[in-house]
């Protein structure tokens, strides 16, 4: 008898089974949790679902997603600030390679077609992990290739080694400055610098400060997220930083600094001390982006393996596409 594969919205009652699947795929990360899913939608107001993907009514795998319906299309969006929220399943078991093989497109392709079908524009963002792309490829995706540097947290003195020449100047620079780095537990004071970040820029913030803060006091109390400052001895903010801890696994979540003392280093020594504080808790750490060239070429800085990942794009005619410009569609990805 052949395989049954069929992929649906998942009920309340089943969202467990996926939270423990999860944890098992491959691809599971905190991004692709009920959690944080529930989390952001409460902040942004938005409804979200997942795609479970059976296998003779057992579950093994699927993808999760906001949910939402415009101009009377239904659209499947990657949320704001989330990573790799793509495709995702468990690894099939059995001794041949050819049949493992076979058996992921299988799966890829069940969740990949009903994607497709019911929603006039799909973009998804994968992790790393996910390598099967050949259904995006046949059924016209646009694939387009992204890059992020994770880095072993190791003992210091290794990755301090690793640290780019001009890095450890800097770091040392900013030390003899006397700046230090602390917890942040209250952000509200210091997150107006990711605002003044972008409008560096000339672009506005993804999300409101004052959102921010709230979505961040959330996550703290969760005990998923954690905000450095660093300050001079006059107690001034010159930047801070917000990361994710998943387990053995850091993100590089949030960020900002003051365009007026970007010369004082602090943006560099924030970022080692925060890598050095998580050396002991955490194995890697995801700088979450090395696309534009400016910001990869100070993250190379740092010593981590450059690791590749996707986004697959999908219109359903180029009348969705005129309607849907990419800015519009979804805040800008690049990091």
């Amino acid at each position: 008898m052949a395989d049954r594969y069929e992929t649906t919205v998942l009920s309340g009652d089943e969202l467990e089974e996926w939270d423990l699947l999860v944890r098992r795929m491959p691809q599971g990360t905190l991004f692709s949790s009920t959690r944080w899913f529930r989390t952001l939608g409460e902040m942004l107001g938005k409804d979200w679902r997942v795609l479970g993907c059976f296998k003779n009514a057992n579950l093994i795998g699927g993808v999760i997603s906001f949910s939402v319906r415009k101009y009377g299309l239904d659209l499947f969006l990657p949320p704001l600030l989330t990573g790799y929220p793509g495709i995702h399943y468990l690894p099939p078991e059995g001794s041949r390679a050819c049949e493992r093989v076979e058996e992921v497109l299988r799966r890829v392709e069940a969740i990949e077609k009903a994607v497709r079908e019911m929603h006039a524009l799909a973009w998804l963002v994968h992790a790393p992990a996910m390598a099967e792309l050949r259904p995006f490829v046949w059924n016209k995706w646009e694939c387009v290739p992204r890059y992020t540097f994770v880095l072993k947290l190791v003992d210091r003195e290794a990755m301090k080694g690793n640290l780019k020449h001009s890095l450890r100047k800097q770091v040392r620079k900013a030390e003899e400055r006397g700046l230090t780095v602390r917890s942040a537990d209250d952000v509200g004071r210091v997150v107006e610098l990711y605002e003044r970040s972008y409008g560096r820029r000339g672009a506005p913030a993804p999300v409101d400060p004052g959102l921010l803060a709230r979505w961040y006091g959330r996550l703290a109390q969760e005990g998923t997220a954690r905000a450095f400052v660093v300050e001079d001895g006059s107690g001034k903010a010159h930047a801070f930083r917000i990361v994710l801890v998943d387990g053995p696994a850091a993100f590089d979540w949030i960020a900002g600094s003051d365009p007026e003392e970007l010369s004082e280093g602090g943006t560099p020594y924030l970022l080692w001390k925060v890598i050095e504080t998580l050396a002991g808790e955490c194995e890697t750490f995801d700088f979450m982006g090395a696309n534009i060239r400016s910001i990869a070429s100070f993250r190379t800085g740092f010593g981590g393996d450059l690791i590749p990942y996707w986004e697959t794009r999908r219109f359903r005619s180029p009348m969705v596409r005129t309607l849907f410009s990419l800015k519009e569609a979804v805040q800008s990805r690049g990091r």
